[in-house]
């Protein structure tokens, strides 16, 4: 069982994530290193693709509103 110090500091982190996803995929790619697979298993599993989407929402806030709205604007283009 966690203890409140330690469940408010991962909660504190996950809301941190939501502010800069390329912190959650950080933490993804993390844990599949310490779990022993390699970084060619980790990118075709999506960790890079997360990053480069995180970036693009980064790079697109200071235009747009929200990340969704780039998703939505990305998967019309894609159809």
């Amino acid at each position: 069982m966690m203890s409140a110090t330690t469940s408010g500091k991962v909660g504190y982190e996950r809301l941190e994530e939501i502010g800069n996803p390329e912190l959650a995929a950080a933490r993804m790619g993390g844990l599949y290193q310490a779990k022993g697979y390699n970084d060619e298993w980790i990118e075709k599993r999506g960790v890079t693709e997360i990053k480069n989407l995180a970036s693009a929402f980064s790079a697109r806030r200071a235009t747009h509103n929200s990340p969704e709205a780039v998703v939505r604007k990305h998967s019309k283009h894609e159809k």
